[in-house]
């Protein structure tokens, strides 16, 4: 004889096994992946010469690029847990705000490039927390537009930016990339539950004892995955073949603009996705 078990029991005895299951813990260590983030400079000034700008020579345009040269493991959700990853300023394009002449660049002179450290840390919510940073920089100065370039007379000078907001949310502009490509920023194998990618979401300033300072941020707008903008531009000619036997004209003026919109993002994303995901610098170490 079979026993019989009534609805309301069963419910019981299922949300009774849920309980006693085991949770995988929020705080199981991740793994940051490496890879480049892009800013926009918002105001800088160097001792000497005064006030700068950026020159917007990077996708979306950025002026600032920072890599992170490897992965940076912390547990996302426990508060003030915290990992140290090696950095490198990969771009640098800055312009005299009143003397247009004048212009600033990573260094391509020095035998050293600018190196340092940034520390992740994790507030707890899973998402991601702040950063410090601090490195050396070294810089190449133009007097004459960029016609001819020399070493800085001040090299080699620390630099530190603290408390920079970041989460593993995408943020900002984004270059897609395969797990170990790091000049992306979004890579698009990673694994969901042990790896994340990083972007700062938030105001970076930083100082140095000579005087001189650099606020930056991300910019709030993306690169468009090529894939999906054609996959978006295929959507609105299908959306237009089935309305237009119902509305043909009127649907057709209204939609051109959209198609046109699309196709001029994808003429400057695509070259920039390729030039920015795929470029070749010097990684050796300093």
């Amino acid at each position: 004889m079979k026993a019989k078990f009534s609805p309301l029991l069963i419910k019981l005895i299922a949300l009774a096994n849920l309980m006693l299951t085991p949770v995988v813990s929020m705080a199981t260590p991740v793994d940051i992946l490496g890879g480049t983030n892009y800013f926009y400079t918002s105001a800088s000034y160097f001792p000497g010469f005064g006030n700068l700008v950026g020159v917007p020579n990077g996708p979306n345009g950025t002026d600032t690029s920072i890599m992170r040269q490897g992965i940076c493991s912390l547990d996302l959700g426990n508060a003030g847990s915290a990992c140290n990853v090696n950095v490198r300023l990969t771009e640098l394009d800055l312009q005299g705000k009143t003397n247009p002449d004048l212009f600033f660049r990573e260094s391509l002179l020095s035998p050293t490039h600018s190196n340092g450290v940034m520390t992740m840390f994790s507030n707890g919510s899973g998402t991601g927390g702040t950063f410090d940073v601090n490195w050396n920089v070294y810089i190449d100065i133009s007097l004459d537009h960029g016609l001819s370039w020399a070493e800085s007379p001040v090299q080699g000078f620390s630099a530190v930016s603290v408390g920079t907001p970041w989460t593993i949310n995408p943020f900002g502009t984004l270059i897609y990339g395969s797990v170990g490509d790091l000049y992306a920023n979004t890579h698009v194998n990673l694994d969901p539950i042990s790896q994340a990618d990083f972007f700062p979401n938030g105001i970076i300033k930083e100082t140095n004892p000579i005087g001189a300072y650099d606020i930056f941020a991300s910019t709030a707008s993306a690169v468009p995955e090529p894939s999906s903008i054609w996959m978006m531009i295929s959507g609105l000619l299908m959306l237009l073949v089935v309305r237009s036997a119902h509305k043909p004209i009127a649907y057709f003026e209204k939609i051109i603009p959209s198609i046109k919109k699309s196709l001029k993002v994808f003429h400057y994303s695509l070259p920039e996705y390729l030039n920015y995901s795929h470029r070749n610098y010097n990684l050796s170490a300093a």
